[in-house]
């Protein structure tokens, strides 16, 4: 492809077959064996067992990569994401918001002048003491975030009110708030991007990016991902494929496939299949890109309502959960 590849996209499904009906009686096709995502109901891999491995077809719904499809373009795709805190601008969860520093604070704590104005400011009451008796347990943890071996940049106040988990960020020098924690998320405005990158940086274990692709929520840090496939106008595309390439496309209004793919600048798709590790859960992004913009969107891998969109490269619709280490 003839740009890097840098992020992701939003709706569209399982992975593609391309191909005919599979060797032997009562085999499945290949149509069918994509819509259970290559895997037969006691969980066996069928492109092993069909031989569909190497048959000289690109068979990208396989449980394993399809040596007939090639290489992956970038195998060491990672998410990363950013949240907006207050007028700062948006912040990397990776470079800017590292954990550095942890306290527990108690009302038996010596706190700076600082601290006891983020107290009263941050939970909205009238003295330090109110702020301690707020909470469950009495107790505040205050998270100090920033470069990883810099100074914290950024505090992350948190505590227990009612068993809901709450909190609210802060900069060190100043009373403003800039996002708050309602039961255990940061609902505010945060993007998830794909990457690649020679030697990708794991994300810290502290973060929880949840987007909402199901009624659950993703965990996009946590997500296993495929390897990502060009898919043009020629490929042979399953029928759940060909509905949600459609299906993502409808702001285009195509009257036909071919529409669908004239509107991308390639005349083609970006495609890669996505699985949530907690429910097993397998959905389809596909990205392509429109005006030198890279936008997109991700389906459920069997099916073609769209669950997110990808804007100028950002996938949105996601929120920030802080986990205690």
């Amino acid at each position: 492809m003839r740009r890097a590849i840098v992020l992701l996209s939003t709706s569209l499904l399982l992975i593609a077959a391309c191909g005919s009906d599979a060797p032997g009686d009562g085999a499945p096709t290949k149509a069918e064996a994509a819509v259970s995502a290559g895997k037969s109901d006691s969980g066996r891999d069928l492109c092993e067992v069909y031989g569909w491995y190497g048959d000289g077809e690109c068979d990208t719904f396989c449980v394993s990569p399809d040596p007939d499809c090639g290489a992956a373009t970038d195998p060491l795709a990672r998410w990363s994401a950013s949240c907006r805190l207050g007028d700062a601008g948006w912040l990397d969860l990776v470079e800017d918001l590292t954990l550095v520093s942890i306290e527990t604070l108690t009302p038996a704590s010596d706190l700076t002048g600082a601290q006891e104005q983020h107290l009263v400011v941050g939970l909205d009451v009238a003295s330090v003491a109110d702020a301690f008796d707020w909470t469950d347990d009495g107790e505040i943890a205050l998270y100090g975030l920033g470069p990883a071996g810099h100074d914290a940049t950024v505090w992350l106040y948190r505590y227990y009110a009612g068993d809901t988990e709450v909190g609210f960020f802060v900069r060190p020098d100043g009373a403003e708030v800039l996002a708050r924690i309602e039961d255990g998320s940061l609902d505010g405005d945060c993007s998830a991007s794909l990457t690649t990158d020679a030697s990708p940086v794991a994300a810290p274990d502290v973060w929880r990016l949840e987007c909402f692709l199901n009624d659950n929520g993703v965990d996009l840090l946590r997500v296993s991902l495929g390897a990502e496939r060009e898919v043009g106008p020629d490929a042979a595309l399953t029928a759940v494929e060909q509905s949600q390439i459609l299906a993502g496309m409808a702001d285009y209004d195509p009257a036909s496939l071919a529409d669908a793919f004239d509107a991308t600048d390639d005349g083609a798709f970006f495609v890669r299949a996505m699985t949530d590790p907690d429910s097993g859960d397998a959905f389809t992004l596909y990205r392509y890109y429109a005006g030198d913009t890279q936008v997109g969107f991700v389906v459920p891998a069997d099916a073609s309502d769209v669950k997110a969109t990808v804007e100028d490269g950002d996938l949105y619709g996601c929120s920030l959960g802080f986990v205690t280490p």
